[in-house]
Formats: C-alpha cells, sequence, structure tokens
C-alpha cells in the first residue's frame, strides 16, 4: 500500500524485477510439481504466436506473466513470491504501451519470449536451478529492453495488496498448498 502514494515507473519495475525473478524462478525449480509442469506447458503454447489462433497480441503479452505466476506458486519463499506477484499484477494491469508496433514486430516479441519460456521450462525440469536462474536473468534484460523499444509505461495507479487475485492459484489448477518460510 506504500506504492500507492509514489510515483514509479516502468523503469523501476523492471529494475527490481531483473533482480527478483531470477532468483524466484531458481529457488522454485526443485519444487514445481507435475501439474505446475503441465501448466507451465499449457501456458507456452497459449502465448506462442507461431500457433494457430487468434488471440491478440496484448492477451499474449499479459498471460505470458502467467508464466512466471506459475513459478511464484512454487517459491517457498512467501515474502519473494508476493513481491514477484505484485509486480506480475502491476504489469498486467497498468502497462501501456506509447508507440504502435507492427504486426510483425508484435509476433517477433511473442516469439523472443515464448523462446525463452521454452528453454526455461526444459531447465527447470532438468532441475538445474543456476541454468534456470541464469535463463532468467537473459530473460529480463531482454523483456527490460524489449518495453523501452516500446516505450512501455504504467498508466493509473498502482494497485493496493488487496487488490491482487490470486491469479497463480487458478494457472495452477488447484488449492494454495502453504510452504514453510526458509
Amino acid at each position: 500500500n506504500y506504492l500507492f502514494f509514489k510515483s514509479v515507473s516502468i523503469e523501476d519495475i523492471y529494475q527490481v524485477r531483473r533482480l527478483l525473478e531470477p532468483e524466484l524462478a531458481a529457488s522454485a525449480v526443485l519444487h514445481l510439481t507435475e501439474a505446475d509442469f503441465a501448466a507451465l506447458e499449457n501456458n507456452v503454447h497459449c502465448c506462442d504466436p507461431r500457433a494457430e489462433g487468434d488471440t491478440d497480441s496484448l492477451t499474449q503479452r499479459q498471460e505470458e506473466i502467467t508464466f512466471h505466476d506459475i513459478f511464484a506458486a512454487a517459491c517457498p519463499n512467501s515474502f519473494l513470491r508476493f513481491s514477484c506477484e505484485m509486480i506480475n499484477e502491476m504489469l498486467r494491469q497498468l502497462t501501456s504501451f506509447d508507440n504502435r508496433m507492427r504486426a510483425s514486430d508484435q509476433r517477433k516479441f511473442g516469439v523472443v519470449n515464448t523462446e525463452f519460456h521454452e528453454r526455461i521450462l526444459a531447465t527447470a525440469r532438468a532441475r538445474d536451478v543456476e541454468g534456470v536462474r541464469q535463463l532468467m536473468t537473459k530473460h529480463m534484460n531482454e523483456a527490460a529492453r524489449s518495453v523501452t523499444r516500446m516505450k512501455g509505461k504504467l498508466k493509473g495507479r498502482l494497485i493496493l495488496d488487496s487488490e491482487m487475485p490470486r491469479r497463480s492459484l487458478v494457472a495452477r489448477g488447484r488449492k494454495a498448498v502453504k510452504r514453510p518460510l526458509k
């Protein structure tokens, strides 16, 4: 709620996201279940602009964040999980872009995200914690560059913690699991 009264830019958010998201993903690797892997695979398929379908690119970009929510739900550190889920929800609800990208550029952006998600998923399946951390770092750096290139901005006000839906639970398709704090 503190941030509700502060000026926060998309660059501020990505500065933090680049630091937290690789650690969150790495800490979640050993806690991902077969149900999580199935949800991750489904999400990658649904967001892949190379697949047949009529999903618009904005919906695909927003749904790509669910990939990160699935990792967050498996993270045993509840504070890290909350921080990343809050960032994800802010990006999902508040990001807008000033310039209009050509359809080919939107598709390219989606393909790059999908390829990162495919590689991260395969590495997580191999239970390679350090590999996931490295890939997620590269992914977050590329995402930050892309948002800058597309002139991304936050629109409206920041969300309150009480406004955060429990998307990760929906994405995982199961009830919340109480994970011990470490």
